[in-house]
């Protein structure tokens, strides 16, 4: 996001903060961070800073999506630690749905060979 802002200031788009504003935007932000108290505190107030960068650079991808996939990855990793890797999630850019690990992740763990990152699903090479 901040290549973006970095472009934006470069076009003559939108023009730096002031030392004041940086400090005091700052502290803002430090304060909310202090309040945090869970993964999904966590995730929102993330979600939020990336919100307001994308709103300062003109970016138009809503990221609410990608904080609500961050908390199903967090409640999957809750439910079942060995295996919330297992799951598969749609693209919020090409709305492609990632293929599921087979076997799975548990089961696949120590091999790291280019064979096994190649197969999926049993076929080599093919999703």
């Amino acid at each position: 996001m901040r290549t973006f802002l970095y472009y934006r200031y470069i076009a003559g788009e939108i023009s730096l903060k002031t030392a004041q504003e940086v400090d005091r935007e700052e502290q803002e932000w430090l304060s909310r961070c202090a309040q945090v108290r869970d993964t999904h505190e966590s995730i929102d107030f993330q979600a939020a800073f990336v919100r307001k960068l994308c709103e300062e650079a003109k970016y138009g991808t809503d990221m609410s999506k990608a904080a609500d996939l961050f908390h199903k990855w967090t409640d999957d990793m809750h439910r079942d630690v060995l295996h919330y890797r297992d799951e598969s999630f749609r693209s919020l850019y090409t709305g492609h749905v990632a293929t599921k690990i087979a076997p799975s992740w548990w089961e696949s763990l120590g091999d790291e060979s280019m064979l096994k990152f190649l197969t999926v699903n049993g076929n080599r090479g093919e999703a």
